[in-house]
C-alpha cells in the first residue's frame, strides 16, 4: 500500500536549493526504481523521450500499468504528477523551448505553501511559480490569507472585488469558528437577497450560530456562477495568481497509462505524436472557475479548518 506522500519531491529528496537538469533528472530516476512493477521508470522515459519509445518496451510500460492498484494510479496522480510535471514542461515545450542545460528547478522545503508548488527557470536567474493538480480529484484548497496577502491591503485590490476582499481577510484575521460566522454576517448585508435564499427560515432574522451552515451558504453561493458574489471572488483570485506570476499544470493518466499534461487556460491542448510535440487549439481551455468551501466539511461535518477557494 502506498504512503500517503509517496513518490512526491520531498521523498526523492529534491526539495531545497535549485536543481539543474541533469541532478533533477538524475533523482527522478534513482528514486523511481523503488517502485515494484516498473511503471514510474517507465513513465519518465516516455516523456524525457518525448514520447518515442520502442514498441517492445511501450508495452512493457502499458503492461506494467494494468499492474498497479487503482489507490497506486491515484497516488501517481496526485504526488508524482508534482515530481514529472517539470519534465513534463521542458519536453512539451509547455512555456516555449528550454535547453537542458539552461532549465532549473526548485521544490522549497516548507510544505503547503497554497498558491504554488515548484518553480521552474529557462536561465537560472527568473522564476516560474507552477501549481501543481491532478486531472481528476479535489484540488489542495487555497488558503484566504495566501490571497490576502498578496495585495497587502484593499487599496491594492481591483475594482468588483474589493468586497470579497474584506470578506476573505475577515475569515483570515478572525478565529476559525467566529470568522466564518461574521463573514456570513458580511455576506448578507452586502447581498441579502442572494444570501436570504439560502438561508433556513429561523435565521432571517438573526445572526447565524453555526460554522457548518455558514460554510455551505459560502459554497451554495459561490458556485452560482452568475452571482455577483462569485464573479468577485474569481476576479480576486485569478488577479492575485497574474500578480505571483502562478501557473497551474495539470498531470493525468490516460486509460492505458499514458501520461498527460495540460498548461491550464493557455487555450491549448499539447501532447506527444510520434516523438514530436503537437498543440492544438482548445477553446475549451480557459481559466477555471473557483468557488468558497469549507475545507474538510463533507456532509455537514464540522472540522476545524478555516475555508478556501477550491478549483
Amino acid at each position: 500500500m502506498a504512503t500517503k506522500n509517496e513518490f512526491n519531491p520531498k521523498w526523492f529528496d529534491m526539495t531545497g536549493d535549485p536543481l539543474p537538469y541533469a541532478k533533477y533528472i538524475k533523482l527522478l530516476k534513482s528514486g523511481a526504481q523503488s517502485e515494484k512493477t516498473g511503471y514510474l521508470s517507465y513513465l519518465i522515459s516516455y516523456v524525457e523521450a518525448s514520447g518515442r519509445m520502442p514498441p517492445k518496451q511501450k508495452d512493457l510500460m502499458l503492461k506494467s500499468f494494468k499492474k498497479l492498484s487503482d489507490e497506486s494510479k491515484r497516488n501517481i496522480v496526485k504526488n508524482f504528477g508534482e515530481t514529472i510535471g517539470p519534465l513534463g514542461i521542458l519536453r512539451l515545450q509547455l512555456f516555449g523551448r528550454i535547453t537542458d542545460t539552461s532549465f532549473k528547478v526548485q521544490y522549497p522545503k516548507a510544505e503547503n505553501l497554497g498558491l504554488y508548488d515548484y518553480m521552474i527557470s529557462k536561465d537560472g536567474k527568473k522564476w516560474t511559480r507552477i501549481s501543481a493538480k491532478g486531472m481528476t480529484g479535489k484540488t489542495n484548497t487555497v488558503k484566504p490569507k495566501d490571497i490576502v496577502e498578496v495585495f497587502g491591503n484593499v487599496q491594492n485590490v481591483p475594482a468588483g472585488a474589493k468586497f470579497a476582499y474584506s470578506f476573505i481577510k475577515l475569515i483570515s484575521e478572525e478565529s476559525t469558528n467566529e470568522g466564518s460566522q461574521k463573514a456570513l454576517e458580511l455576506l448578507k448585508s452586502e447581498y441579502p437577497a442572494e444570501v436570504g435564499k439560502l438561508l433556513p427560515n429561523e435565521f432571517r432574522n438573526k445572526p447565524v450560530t453555526s460554522k457548518v451552515l455558514s460554510e455551505t451558504i459560502f459554497e451554495k453561493l459561490s458556485k452560482e456562477t452568475n452571482s455577483a458574489f462569485s464573479k468577485e471572488l474569481n476576479k480576486l483570485f485569478w488577479t492575485a495568481l497574474e500578480q505571483l506570476d502562478v501557473y497551474y499544470i495539470k498531470f493525468g493518466l490516460d486509460r492505458n497509462g499514458i501520461p498527460i499534461f495540460d498548461r491550464v487556460s493557455d487555450l491549448l491542448w499539447v501532447e506527444f505524436e510520434d516523438g514530436t510535440v503537437k498543440k492544438v487549439t482548445d477553446p475549451e481551455d480557459k481559466q477555471p472557475f473557483v468557488y468558497f468551501r469549507g475545507k474538510g466539511r463533507e456532509a455537514g461535518v464540522k472540522r476545524a479548518e478555516k475555508p478556501g477557494f477550491q478549483l
